[in-house]
């Protein structure tokens, strides 16, 4: 009877204990120095280097929530050192890593390895520090690193364990953590991260089919007779709104042009402007590269048996188009 009472008292303390144990701490990156994380923070486009910053809150969850230890044995206001891993997501694309700097001056111990405190190649990066005496944690700044995007649309993310070195993404502390080893680990003791984005995405400029003869590089025709030249224009931006204007540089030539179908002059729109009801026809269906066609007429009046003429396309600042022929 006293065996079962007591066993009964010891579950209640335990459950009581495990209703108030906070597991989260917080990794982020910031890339536009501001000093927190927002959906602003993401990569610069490919071939801009991005300076970022890794920070940490030791005992502070994303919602500002103050955390303590799992193991309810030690202060997570302490810590004695940092060691991240951070990589290319999965598909997403490569980048390099370079320019690292510890930004905790008194963790002057590496250890990545034996004097390393950073490794990195086209996907990951791991970096290392420590120190031999326990400080103040809370929020810190880990290391500043700079991310230059090469190919594809990186997004960079915290790993829990990367692939350079035995290190989990994890800080020391008093608490004696999951594992019992004083290492606070991402993954397993807490789980709040935030990374970078990938860039935003550009404007693409639009370009003529001249590859599909649409406009062609040159026109012949007889004298006296009409001679109709088609013109595409397409865009990769879908809701981009396009419109082909002509001038008759053959000053020889005299005629009459077919009317523009959207008519008038309106430039290739950034960020998401809509198609006059006049473009619907010309675009193509789920968003795909919708196209504008134009067709002009002349009348060749001149010595010689017949006329050429060139067509030409200039791509001016502002993704505005003008074709001449």
């Amino acid at each position: 009877m006293l065996k079962r009472l007591f066993t009964v008292a010891f579950t209640i303390v335990a459950l009581a204990g495990l209703a108030g144990t906070s597991h989260e701490q917080y990794l982020y990156l910031d890339s536009n120095g501001d000093g927190v994380w927002t959906t602003a923070d993401r990569m610069n486009a490919n071939g801009v280097a991005t300076v970022v910053d890794a920070w940490i809150n030791t005992n502070h969850n994303r919602d500002n929530s103050l955390a303590t230890c799992d193991t309810a044995d030690g202060d997570l206001g302490f810590w004695n050192s940092y060691a991240i891993d951070v990589g290319v997501r999965t598909g997403t694309g490569t980048v390099t890593f370079t320019n690292f700097i510890n930004q905790q001056p008194n963790f002057n111990l590496m250890c990545v390895g034996v004097g390393i405190d950073f490794l990195a190649n086209s996907t990951e990066m791991t970096a290392c520090r420590a120190t031999a005496t326990s400080e103040a944690g809370t929020l810190k700044r880990m290391f500043t690193v700079t991310i230059t995007g090469q190919t594809g649309a990186p997004i960079i993310d915290y790993l829990p364990l990367g692939n350079l070195s035995p290190n989990f993404s994890s800080f020391g502390t008093p608490c004696s953590g999951n594992d019992f080893d004083n290492t606070y680990k991402l993954g397993s003791d807490f789980f709040d991260s935030d990374g970078l984005a990938a860039a935003a995405a550009g404007n693409a400029n639009p370009a003529f089919d001249v590859a599909g003869g649409q406009p062609p590089a040159t026109r012949n025709g007889a004298e006296g007779t009409a001679v109709s030249i088609t013109a595409r224009l397409t865009d990769p931006d879908a809701t981009n709104q396009l419109t082909i204007t002509q001038t008759n540089n053959a000053t020889f030539l005299t005629g009459r042009h077919a009317e523009l179908h959207a008519g008038g002059h309106v430039h290739d729109q950034l960020d998401g402007a809509r198609q006059r009801d006049s473009d619907q026809r010309h675009r193509q269906r789920d968003h795909e590269p919708r196209d504008r066609e134009h067709r002009s007429s002349s009348h060749g009046h001149g010595a010689g048996d017949g006329y050429r003429e060139r067509g030409h396309a200039d791509h001016l600042l502002g993704d505005r188009v003008r074709s001449g022929w």
